[in-house]
């Protein structure tokens, strides 16, 4: 796999009782995307806006049991790009904790990191209780 991909790949464990979404291993294109240098842990700590999205997305590719492709839009700093990515299951459907490889790309590439750089990232230790965020 070359290594350019990398970036752009995760791992994250699905907890089904009580239902959590574990953050594992996050390339660093993806934790861009969520506003972040970094990731890694539980979605419920982590106070990204894009929590309630996510957590549906994640009960939908456990309950579907078959890889999820997905491609649409996401907006930063008013600007439109363009993504496709999805989850991979790995193990047994009835695993009491589903792992998935995850994965998400930008279609273009050059403006979306353009974007990125002047966005304001939250410190990689997670949020931070009293201080401003962003």
């Amino acid at each position: 796999m070359p290594a350019k991909v990398l970036p752009h790949l995760g791992v994250v464990d699905v907890e089904r009782q009580p239902f959590r979404v574990y953050y594992r291993l996050i390339g660093s294109a993806i934790a861009e995307s969520l506003g972040r240098s970094s990731i890694k842990g539980y979605l419920d700590t982590l106070e990204l806006p894009q929590e309630e999205e996510l957590e549906s997305l994640y009960k939908e590719a456990l309950s579907a049991d078959h890889p999820l492709f997905l491609a649409g839009e996401q907006e930063i700093d008013g600007e439109a790009f363009i993504y496709e990515g999805g989850a991979l299951p790995l193990g047994t459907p009835d695993d009491p904790v589903r792992r998935f490889v995850i994965f998400e790309d930008f279609l273009r590439t050059d403006a979306w990191r353009s974007a990125l750089r002047r966005r304001h990232y939250r410190p990689n230790a997670g949020p931070q209780k009293g201080s401003e965020s962003d």
